[in-house]
């Protein structure tokens, strides 16, 4: 139910994040033999039809016997994006990010925002290093908006204006120059009362940038 693309690579991926079922293959057998997932004899995609998905998530994911197999797939989603979430065009390691990341944006983003909801520890940095790596590949704000909305309830060691950063350069990929100036604006004012100074000369940068994509 927290994966809406499925997963790619069936049990073998399964068996990889560490989810802690005891037979995996079993269990995968049985929601397919019962018509509650489709697979595809090609790619081995494992996906739990929508509306079955949809049903189990309102009925049964705080059931307290899928607690630790719901714990098992945030810290999968968290490691993920520790390691490979900050990676960029020219870093040696952004092919394989690409690899790792880019199969699976729905089903990051979606245990995000469920983490975000829960307010669960570490989920800020997650979705922050997420919405970073967004920049070059389906750029979206859906993350980063909820996560600005609570970031100062959330355990982040990093000022709100990384937050205003990121969006701008988000929404600079998607051409909107006009609220990426704002969300730059207001990181500008956020470094420079903070006194980061190569923080607020970049913004700065790309403030003017904008002023001169727009002619101004």
């Amino acid at each position: 139910s927290y994966l809406p693309d499925g997963v790619r690579n069936g049990a073998d991926q399964l068996e990889s994040m560490n989810l802690g079922f005891e037979n995996i293959n079993r269990a995968l057998k049985a929601i397919c033999d019962t018509a509650l997932a489709s697979t595809d004899s090609h790619s081995r995609k494992v996906r739990v039809l929508c509306p079955i998905r949809d049903y189990m998530f309102s009925h049964h994911h705080c059931h307290a016997g899928n607690q630790v197999h719901v714990d098992a797939l945030y810290t999968h989603c968290m490691t993920t994006l520790t390691d490979y979430g900050s990676a960029r065009p020219g870093d040696s390691r952004y092919q394989q990010a690409m690899t790792i990341l880019t199969p699976e944006m729905n089903n990051l983003k979606n245990i995000l925002k469920l983490g975000l909801a829960e307010r669960r520890p570490g989920i800020g940095k997650a979705a922050l290093s997420f919405s970073g790596f967004q920049r070059w590949e389906h750029p979206s704000t859906d993350v980063i908006d909820i996560l600005l909305e609570q970031w100062h309830v959330l355990d982040l060691d990093v000022p709100s204006a990384a937050g205003y950063e990121t969006k701008g350069e988000l929404l600079h990929s998607h051409s909107q120059y006009t609220s990426a100036l704002e969300n730059f604006n207001q990181a500008h004012s956020y470094y420079s009362a903070i006194g980061d100074k190569t923080s607020t000369t970049y913004c700065l940068r790309r403030i003017a940038f904008i002023h001169q994509l727009l002619g101004e």
